[in-house]
């Protein structure tokens, strides 16, 4: 990857970046890409440039602007896929916005995260069936009846299809699948998953799906504003490098379960994982992680909310982010 700040990239015009593209040996690619780029956060907005006293020339992209535009044409490029999806797209754009600041504008990033938020969890049926099935695998107790997998199976399906998970029926399904001796009116005695010395509950892994889609659907309704998203992300960078710092030894202190802490093989899998902590940061901050523990404490599901309620310490939300996989990957 080239330099975006070694005085070879000038600004350019929308039709620049175009003869850009085909330098590359593009073909598809026209001026109108290069604006719906801008629409769905690949591309910042082009701003105006002066040059005349009766009015201003045609709008150019920043010269970080135009390099980015390269890079993700290289990118998809490199691909042995036929079509990348946008989403791929948008999660470097998003990467380069989380770890650097004169790339990626926040108003950008806004957008990028919008895009980035309609993919989450489309899939096929076929694959909806094959993430329910996964996490039915890793969650289901020895003792749990096929009645209780294929409960369990049924409703994440339906929720991922819908998009808007029965919580209230799937909570209590995932409990039973995991802790099968479970009966309403009884003492609520729930195994322990994770290691030991980060233990969770299913019901408080439900929590946490409940959380990541509340955050998802402010993020597709560009409801959480840019000052925040620049606040949480200066959290984050710091949190996810102390993470970075310790996450060899969570490895060796969490035994069978040190495959969790495990760094990504692969430059891609890396920014995935970056992007997706960033969301989880986001639902520590904005107070749906806290609702989500002492709903899960309680046995219950947390109560919806219309409006993003910031936790009053910004940056240290009630209950701890942990930044580590720990849950199955529910909203996918």
């Amino acid at each position: 990857m080239t330099d975006p700040h070694d005085g070879t990239w000038v600004e350019g015009t929308a039709a620049e970046l175009v003869a850009d593209a085909m330098a590359l040996g593009v073909e598809k690619v026209s001026t109108r890409m290069v604006a719906d780029w801008v629409g769905d956060g690949l591309l910042a907005s082009p701003g105006f440039r002066k040059s005349t006293r009766h009015g201003s020339d045609e709008r150019v992209f920043s010269p970080e602007q135009r390099w980015l535009f390269t890079e993700l044409l290289k990118a998809r490029q490199r691909s042995s896929l036929k079509r990348i999806p946008h989403h791929t797209l948008t999660r470097m754009v998003l990467y380069l916005w989380l770890v650097e600041d004169t790339v990626v504008p926040t108003e950008q990033a806004r957008r990028a995260w919008r895009t980035y938020a309609r993919a989450t969890g489309r899939h096929t049926g076929p694959g909806r069936r094959r993430l329910a099935q996964r996490v039915v695998e890793q969650l289901a107790h020895p003792e749990a009846t096929y009645r209780q997998r294929r409960t369990a199976l049924l409703l994440i399906e339906a929720g991922e299809k819908s998009k808007q998970p029965d919580w209230e029926k799937l909570s209590p399904v995932i409990a039973q699948l995991a802790s099968p001796w479970l009966v309403p009116g009884t003492p609520r005695i729930e195994r322990s998953l994770g290691p030991a010395w980060l233990p969770g509950t299913a019901t408080q892994l439900v929590g946490m799906w409940w959380a990541t889609q509340q955050v998802t659907e402010l993020l597709l309704n560009k409801r959480i504003k840019e000052p925040v998203l620049d606040e949480v992300r200066a959290v984050f960078r710091a949190s996810w490098s102390d993470y970075q710092a310790r996450r060899a030894g969570m490895a060796a202190a969490s035994g069978e379960y040190g495959r969790m802490f495990a760094p990504p093989a692969s430059a891609e899998a890396r920014i995935k994982e970056t992007v997706e902590a960033f969301v989880g940061e986001l639902a520590g901050v904005l107070g749906f992680i806290t609702a989500a523990m002492e709903a899960a404490d309680a046995g219950a599901v947390p109560e919806r909310r219309s409006t993003p309620k910031r936790d009053p310490a910004l940056g240290r939300p009630k209950s701890p982010v942990i930044h580590e996989p720990t849950i199955p990957d529910l909203s996918r």
